[in-house]
């Protein structure tokens, strides 16, 4: 089974342009904004330019971060991550993100991959699937330092006018290609329990506002819960339960950025029937309440 992430009509995207218009500044840069399938940004710039953190979104797209020094913390759905010298993040559209800090010394680059591209840089289902799973990889020096070659050919072309999006593919399914080498040279194939872990986390996507009971997941996957819930803790350190509740509850800061909406209204879009319980998860998850989570919003734009 390789369910399609699937996602709420609800909820609201936040593409590259809405990015930029948010979290961007619109001074002149010395890096021009894009508005292509393909983009491509030095990691140095963006600490300069964008305003961070950022509130967590749901994104349209596919990005990699490649960091060559530095560092770089992220939040994809319910995972948080430190991304340091030699790390790769990759993340898939309709995925939640949120750009949480980055160091002055940062170096390296973000990489937008519009999913209409990635058919056609990762044409092998095998890749596709290595993209889906592997979320964070640490490569050897040697490794990174190829992945970088390939990546400051890419950067050059995307300042070039015509751009050649045909010589771009080539070069980004090179780097893909090196990633995904590396990761089976550098870590243990993709096993059953990965696999399965996998599939668990695009069921959850599409049916955590439905169903949030473990039993229900390790049915569709025709495996027991007791199985299923060790795949998912070795995988993700949680258990399978905490791993649903958390997606349910990340999403629904989302809903909570929207200031019209009462909270009781958010916790009744996510089919909580109690939402005095939705709170308390809220807390159990986040550290504050919806209501703490919101008056932080309201700091974070006046400031």
């Amino acid at each position: 089974m390789n369910r399609p992430l699937v996602m709420p009509d609800d909820f609201p995207l936040l593409d590259a342009r809405g990015f930029q218009e948010r979290y961007i500044d619109p001074a002149p840069h010395d890096v021009p904004l894009q508005d292509t399938p393909l983009q491509i940004y030095p990691l140095a710039w963006s600490a300069k330019v964008i305003r961070y953190p950022t509130l967590i979104h749901r994104i349209p797209y596919n990005y990699l971060v490649v960091v060559r020094e530095g560092f770089v913390e992220q939040q994809l759905d319910n995972q948080f991550y430190r991304i340091e010298k030699n790390d790769v993040i990759l993340a898939r559209e309709g995925q939640l993100s949120a750009l949480l800090d980055m160091s002055p010394d940062v170096d390296g680059y973000f990489i937008h991959v519009a999913n209409s591209v990635l058919p056609r840089v990762c044409p092998d289902e095998m890749q596709l699937k290595f993209f889906s799973i592997r979320e964070h990889l640490s490569l050897r020096p040697d490794e990174l330092a190829w992945v970088m070659r390939c990546a400051d050919l890419l950067s050059e072309s995307a300042t070039t006018d015509p751009r050649d999006f045909s010589v771009e593919f080539a070069l980004l399914q090179a780097l893909l290609r090196r990633i995904y080498g590396a990761s089976n040279e550098s870590f243990a194939p993709v096993n059953r329990g990965a696999e399965l872990c996998f599939q668990f986390k695009q069921l959850v996507y599409a049916s955590y506002r439905d169903q949030r009971e473990v039993g229900f997941y390790a049915a569709e996957l025709a495996v027991s819960e007791n199985y299923l819930n060790r795949c998912v803790k070795k995988l993700t350190g949680k258990s399978a339960k905490e791993y649903i509740n958390e997606v349910a509850i990340y999403q629904s800061q989302v809903l909570l950025q929207d200031m019209t909406r009462e909270i009781a209204d958010v916790a009744y879009a996510l089919n909580f029937s109690d939402p005095s319980y939705y709170g308390r998860l809220f807390k159990r998850v986040t550290g504050s309440t919806p209501r703490e989570y919101r008056a932080g919003l309201s700091h974070d734009s006046s400031d």
